[in-house]
C-alpha cells in the first residue's frame, strides 16, 4: 500500500475562490488558516481574488500570509475564478475551498492517501458536515449508495460541494472546470465527473460547508434569477433521460421562483416572462400562481 513518506511532505493547492469583500473578512480568514493547519501535507492556499470590488486592506493582509499565493481577475464570476485558479496550480494535487467554509483537521492527507492508493482515480470525494445555522447534518447521507451510481444520485441532489474533494492534476488539469455556469458549479462538476470513471468516495467527515448565510449569495435575488439559466447549461451536458426529467423539473421550479423574486419588485412583464417559461418547461402545478400575476396584467405592456 502506498504511503505518504514522513521524509516527503507532498504539497497540495487549495483554490480559494473569494470576492475579498470586508464583511468576508472573518470567515475568509478562517478558512485560509483551517487549510495552512493541515497535518500530512504541505498546504498552499491559493487565493483567487474575484472581481476589481475587493476590499485593498484585506487583500494586502492576505498577501503578507506566509504560504499563500494569490491572483486577481477583473470579472467576478465564481465558475471562471475556480478555472483561473486550476490553470496556475502548479502540483500534482489540488482541492478547492469556499471562503466561508471550514477544512477538518486531517481532510488533506487522508483524502491524498486514497488518491495515492489507488492510481487509476483521477478525484476523491469525501463527506463533511453542511451547516445551516446551528444546525449540522451529513452532506452525503449513504455514501455507499452514492458511490454506486455517482449519475443516478444526482437526482437527489448535487454529492459535490465546495470543499469536498481532491483532485489528481494531471488526470483532470482545468479541462474539467472550464466554461462552468455563473451558478450551479458544483452541479455541473459532479456531472462531468460522473460521465467517466475514476472517481471514489470517502465515508470521512472532513469538511464544513455553510449554507445560507446573511451575506450569502444562494438566496440573493441575482442568483435566484441567475439559476434557469444555469439549469438550462446543465441540460446541455451528456446525462441519461431519468435525469434529464429531473433537471427539467428543477428548471421549472427555478422560473416560479425568479417570477415570485420579479413579482415582489412590481416588475409585472418580468414576472410574467418567467411565469410563462415556467409553464413552458412543463410546471403546471404552477398554474395557480397566474392569480398572483393578474394584479399587474394591465401594466404588463408598459412595466419594463
Amino acid at each position: 500500500m502506498a504511503s505518504i513518506h514522513a521524509r516527503h511532505v507532498e504539497p497540495v493547492t487549495v483554490i480559494m475562490p473569494t470576492l475579498a469583500k470586508a464583511e468576508r473578512a472573518k470567515p475568509l480568514l478562517a478558512a485560509v488558516a483551517s487549510v495552512l493547519s493541515q497535518r500530512g501535507v504541505r498546504p498552499i492556499p491559493l487565493i483567487v481574488v474575484n472581481g476589481a470590488e475587493h476590499d485593498r486592506s484585506l487583500v494586502r493582509k492576505l498577501e503578507r500570509i506566509p504560504g499563500v499565493r494569490l491572483i486577481r481577475r477583473d470579472e467576478a464570476h465564481l465558475g471562471d475564478a475556480i478555472h483561473a485558479g486550476c490553470a496556475a496550480v502548479d502540483t500534482r494535487w489540488f482541492a478547492e475551498l469556499d471562503d466561508d467554509d471550514l477544512l477538518l483537521p486531517g481532510a488533506l492527507s487522508l483524502r491524498l492517501q486514497r488518491l495515492m492508493d489507488s492510481p487509476a482515480a483521477r478525484a476523491v470525494v469525501s463527506n463533511g458536515w453542511t451547516e445551516r445555522g446551528h444546525v449540522r447534518q451529513p452532506a452525503i447521507a449513504e455514501v455507499s449508495e452514492v458511490a454506486a451510481d455517482p449519475m443516478a444520485a444526482l437526482a437527489q441532489g448535487t454529492w459535490l460541494l465546495p470543499g469536498a474533494a481532491l483532485f489528481r492534476t494531471e488526470a483532470v488539469g482545468d479541462e474539467l472546470f472550464r466554461e462552468l455556469p455563473r451558478y450551479l458549479e458544483w452541479t455541473c462538476l459532479a456531472l462531468r465527473l460522473a460521465q467517466r470513471p475514476g472517481v471514489e468516495f470517502l465515508d470521512e467527515m472532513t469538511f464544513v460547508h455553510h449554507e445560507a448565510r446573511p451575506d450569502g449569495l444562494w438566496e440573493s435575488p441575482e442568483c435566484i434569477l441567475g439559476r434557469p439559466g444555469a439549469i438550462r447549461e446543465l441540460l446541455t451536458e451528456d446525462i441519461p433521460v431519468p435525469l434529464r426529467k429531473v433537471f427539467l423539473r428543477r428548471l421549472s421550479a427555478a422560473c416560479n421562483a425568479a417570477a415570485v423574486v420579479e413579482r415582489d419588485r412590481r416588475r409585472w412583464v418580468r414576472a410574467w416572462h418567467w411565469h410563462l417559461r415556467c409553464l413552458a418547461w412543463g410546471g403546471w402545478r404552477y398554474l395557480t400562481y397566474t392569480r398572483k400575476l393578474l394584479p399587474g396584467y394591465a401594466a404588463r405592456r408598459t412595466v419594463p
